[in-house]
């Protein structure tokens, strides 16, 4: 190495110091980015190792192999195992997914992964998160941490059946026991199109799945008045949501009916 000036031992000194201190800095962000397959934070590493180790001996046989290591690293996102390692990684992380490589529902989440870009993205409406990290550990542990922020988020129940009513009854003219499509429901939620924005599709059956967990759908108005609601498959699939529960239970639902219990 000739890293040093020819000057004071003290000025040699500060200068191997911080020398080594970029050095590891950046050795520490190549080790990470290589364990998480963060292959663009890989890529730049080796480019901030460039400009340092202009002044190391022997710097093109290691930065050769530095790129060799990002051949592998590619390597490892385009082989055809890399789509069951990540379905197996979601499993793991008990995450209810359906779809195929690249593009993944983790309802009301959507996961597209683009190994052109290097990226994997997350979404639910219009909000979107961006991840580098393409370790299937890593990116599932990354989508685990969001899908359990909203799964253990308060869910406004109350809304949301009055919202269902309010639906409802404008579609049937305040008639009772008449099948209603859940998507025309949806329709009517969001007639405005800045309102699909904020409150998507994925949204609405992911709220949807938050009532299957009970036996018998049952809502009180406060001036007493109760209510039944159904949720049933409609017999055209094209109709139905299949909306998935943290559990991993399945459900295909197209019609809603509400019963009002006379008494």
């Amino acid at each position: 190495m000739t890293i040093l000036p020819q000057d004071s031992n003290e000025d040699q000194m500060a200068n191997f110091s911080k020398f080594a201190k970029k050095m590891s800095v950046t050795a520490k962000k190549l080790e990470t980015a290589r364990n998480t397959l963060h292959i663009k934070d890989f890529q730049a590493g080796i480019e901030t190792l460039r400009q340092e180790f202009t002044q190391l001996e022997n710097r093109e046989e290691f930065i050769e192999n530095l790129e060799a290591s990002l051949r592998k690293l590619r390597e490892q996102v385009t082989n055809l195992d890399y789509p069951r390692e990540l379905e197996s990684a979601l499993k793991e992380q008990n995450l209810p997914f359906t779809g195929t490589f690249p593009n993944y529902e983790i309802p009301p989440f959507k996961l597209s992964v683009d190994i052109n870009k290097l990226t994997a993205r997350l979404s639910m409406g219009k909000k979107s998160r961006q991840a580098g990290s393409l370790s299937p550990t890593s990116l599932s542990q990354w989508i685990r941490e969001d899908y359990k922020k909203l799964v253990n988020s308060k869910f406004n129940q109350e809304r949301f059946f009055k919202e269902l009513l309010q639906a409802y009854r404008y579609l049937t003219k305040s008639e009772w026991r008449l099948p209603v499509l859940i998507k025309d429901v949806y329709g009517v939620l969001t007639i405005k199109a800045e309102a699909k924005q904020e409150y998507s599709e994925s949204r609405f059956m992911f709220d949807l799945s938050r009532l299957l967990d009970q036996y018998e759908i049952k809502y009180t108005e406060r001036d007493g008045s109760k209510y039944i609601f159904d949720l049933s498959p409609h017999k055209e699939p094209v109709n139905n949501y299949t909306v998935v529960n943290e559990s991993g239970r399945e459900k295909a639902i197209g019609n809603l009916i509400i019963r009002k219990i006379e008494e």
